[in-house]
């Protein structure tokens, strides 16, 4: 239930004249009713309407397994827009995104880590009109009327660490879920030997980690629990996959296709530059997916497009920079050092 508007009490209806605080003679009458105990009154006191509070939402949470159909979304700064359909064949953003995230991903250096992803929800907010100094004879005052409004929806945050070659460490990438009705933890991983590409693997719980270990399966990803793979699209043109017009890969064009479990394209990430010379991202969703999976995959989406464009704006290292590394000190005993 949410906070009154004001403190103040309700106002009474007009044909009440409200209880004047001014003293008035009266002849006094002889009182015919009997005393009573304050404690015990024998009449009930008189019937009080609270004043009017914000009514919740009428509309109910979205329903994760809800069938979504394929749309193009495009990420302008920290927003995501959904392409709409014009008269002339054209796609244009629609006014009102559907994500948004904490940060930019394409001005973020390597020093950040997490940017946050949500989801914009439409909501019908059941309000009560109020007067205002506009207009206070308006005949609308005190009439509940249905009002717009939108509310994010902490979905992931996206957890990303740089690769540190020079001890080993692979780049790390993961959804961390902010919802239950998500599809859990996922990473993003190296294909294994003899397969192309990345995949979205599960990442198991503490939990899963020890059931597992008594199980003896250890922490290999089962059949099923890998849920997108992404392949480059090889300088493959928006054309020759049924999205437009492009030239190659370097230009616009497919950037990444994903896949689903069965290996059926459900999405392209479309990379394009207009006429002046300003880029564009795009994910074209070509396969009806439930509202869960569809949240994911446009959130793994800009994790990876973060992803790949920090590696497209590294620095290049210096014979300086790799006469430094090489000065390092080293984490494991070096063979010398185990001969003296």
């Amino acid at each position: 239930m949410g906070a009154p508007k004001n403190d103040q009490p309700p106002a009474f209806p007009p044909d009440q004249p409200s209880t004047s605080t001014t003293t008035t003679t009266s002849t006094p009458q002889p009182s015919t009713s009997t005393s009573t105990n304050p404690a015990n009154p024998t009449n009930p006191p008189p019937p009080y309407d609270p004043p009017a509070y914000e009514l919740r939402s009428e509309t109910a949470a979205p329903d994760p397994d809800t069938l979504l159909d394929p749309c193009t979304f495009v990420i302008h700064g920290r927003f995501i827009y959904p392409m709409l359909q014009t008269d002339t064949a054209s796609e244009e953003p629609d006014s009102q995104p559907v994500y948004q995230l904490s940060r930019a991903i394409h001005e973020q250096g390597a020093a950040t880590e997490h940017i946050s992803f949500q989801r914009i929800d439409p909501r019908i907010r059941m309000t009560t009109t109020t007067t205002t100094d506009d207009d206070p004879e308006d005949d609308t005052i005190g009439e509940t009327i249905p009002r717009l409004t939108h509310r994010p929806k902490d979905l992931y945050n996206l957890e990303h660490r740089k690769e540190m070659a020079y001890l080993g460490i692979p780049f790390q990438a993961w959804l961390e879920p902010q919802t239950r009705r998500g599809m859990g933890k996922v990473q993003i991983e190296k294909a294994p030997m003899f397969h192309s590409g990345y995949r979205v693997a599960k990442m198991w719980g503490e939990g899963e980690v020890r059931r597992l270990e008594r199980e003896g399966k250890g922490k290999v990803v089962k059949k099923g629990e890998v849920y997108f793979t992404m392949k480059e699209a090889g300088g493959k043109s928006i054309s020759e996959s049924g999205s437009g017009s492009g030239s190659n890969g370097s230009k616009s064009g497919v950037w990444w296709e994903w896949s689903d479990q069965d290996g059926k394209v459900v999405a392209v990430q479309v990379r394009e530059w207009d006429a002046r010379g300003e880029e564009t991202f795009k994910l074209r969703v070509t396969a009806p997916l439930a509202r869960r999976w569809r949240d994911g995959l446009v959130g793994l989406w800009c994790l990876w497009m973060w992803h790949v464009r920090m590696l497209e704006v590294v620095p290049k290292k210096t014979w300086e920079d790799r006469k430094r590394i090489m000065k390092m000190p080293r984490l494991y005993l070096s063979p010398t050092m185990l001969g003296k």
